[in-house]
Order: structure tokens, then sequence, then C-alpha cells
């Protein structure tokens, strides 16, 4: 029987963006330095990658977005050995960069966060003046509420992360929702490191769960991409190119074939 047994896809899922992650590693190794841009079509993104990783972590999901027409993209590196609140300043400074590298200083960014990043971009929003210069803020499998399997992170980290921790209690206190910052939480319901799953959510904005996968495959799920990619273009023009020309005419596509079939399906039983 247990030869029969068939294989979970989110557990293959997962196998294979660990896998992935390992061989993309050394190409994160090195911060990326900012380069100056000038103004742009787009608002800038800084993507703020998770413990343990750098940002080639956020690569895949970089190279998408670059391919659909963002070309204002800036990886933040980091590392979180001092606390999730050391992290939140550096993001401070880091943004300050960025809205200076795109002439922007005046005008609004947006942040998409995995996992730890997720708290230390709440930091920013709720306690560091990031909600006045940040429009939307995505996070993909972020504990918000904490996760009772925290053991993955160092004790101090590890620590800030449980449940019932001083810091995520100050975080979730009453009234702390960042003003005006448009949030949408990700999350996965195979996610191991999150427990349980739905401490993922952020009960201020949309959540959107991911479908057999887990704390890393949500990092290159289709669904995952395009969601982010849906999410960030609202409210401002992206260029459009032949990729992004190519994904819409492909939706459109399946979109006409799945009504189609189910009107005969409808037929046929009806």
């Amino acid at each position: 029987m247990g030869r029969n047994m068939p294989l979970n896809p989110g557990v293959v899922h997962e196998l294979v963006a660990t896998a992935a992650q390992g061989l993309l590693f050394p190409l994160g190794v090195k911060p990326r330095d900012i380069t100056t841009v000038g103004p742009g079509h787009n608002r800038p993104l800084i993507l703020i990658h998770g413990y343990g990783h750098n940002r080639s972590a956020l690569l895949p999901l970089e190279t998408y977005l670059r391919l659909l027409g963002f070309n204002r993209v800036f990886p933040f590196s980091y590392s979180a050995q001092e606390g999730i609140e050391a992290v939140a300043k550096k993001l401070a400074l880091f943004v300050r960069k960025v809205q200076k590298a795109c002439a922007s200083e005046n005008n609004t960014v947006d942040l998409e966060a995995h996992s730890l990043g997720g708290l230390a971009a709440r930091v920013y929003l709720q306690d560091l003046g990031g909600a006045r210069v940040v429009d939307q803020c995505l996070t993909l499998a972020t504990p918000h509420l904490g996760s009772t399997n925290s053991s993955w992170a160092p004790p101090a980290v590890g620590e800030q992360m449980l449940p019932e921790s001083a810091f995520i209690k100050q975080l979730n206190r009453p009234g702390s929702r960042a003003p005006g910052v448009r949030f949408c939480s990700l999350w996965a319901d195979q996610d191991l490191m999150i427990q349980p799953h739905e401490n993922a959510i952020y009960n201020q904005g949309d959540d959107y769960c991911l479908p057999a996968t887990g704390h890393l495959g949500i990092l290159t799920h289709p669904q995952s991409l395009q969601h982010i990619a849906q999410k960030l273009s609202a409210n401002q023009e992206i260029p459009p190119t032949p990729l992004a020309r190519t994904a819409t005419l492909a939706r459109r596509t399946w979109r006409l074939g799945h009504s189609l079939w189910n009107r005969k399906k409808n037929k046929q039983e009806n």
C-alpha cells in the first residue's frame, strides 16, 4: 500500500523550492548597490527577504516582475542577529536611499516581504514613520501573530516570534495599524515554519491562501507571482512588455476556454 501512495504535491513543490534556494544562495551573498535610476512610471519596490536568506531568495520574483515591466526594484539585505527592531531601522535608512536614487523623495514606495522580513516591515510602518512613505505592503508567509514553531531561528529572534511574546503583543496592540497603507498577506496551507498556518494572516487588508505549498514554495508558486503582480499594478501604470502582453493573452484565452467548457458541461447535465 505504501508504494502506491501518491506524493503530496505540496511536499514535492517545497522540496524543489528548497533545492532551488540553495542553488541561488551564492548569487545574493553580496548586497546589491543602489543605483540612481531617476523618475519612472512605477513606484519603487523594495524586496525584503526572510531570516537566514539573502536577496537571492526573491530573485525569481524580481525577475518575473522586471519582465512584466517593473523596472524600479531594489532588494534589501540584512542580518537579523541584532533583532527585528534593528532590521526595521536599517530598512528605514534603505527606503530613504531608494527614494533619493529614484528622485522620488516626496512619493511613495511599495514593500514586498517574506517571513521575518514582514515583521521588520511592520515595525518600520507602525513605529518608525514608514506609513508616510509606503503605499502598499505585501507579506509572504510572515508570522504576523507569531508561530509556535520558531525554533528555526536563533533563540533571541525565535523568542520574539512566539505568539505570546512581548514583541508580537506590541506589534498587534490595538490601534497599531499603519494608516493609509494597503496590506495583503499571502500564506501557505502547508507552511511548516508558521504554526498555525493562519497566523500568517494580517487582520488588516486582504489575505490570499496559496494551495499545496510551503514556506519557501510560496516564493515561486505561479499563483503567488501572479497575485503579487496584480496587487502591485493597482493604481499605477506599468509599461507593457512582450511577456506582459503574452501573459494577458494567455489569461484571457484560459478564461474563455474555461467559460466555454462550463457552458458545455451545464448543457450536458441539463
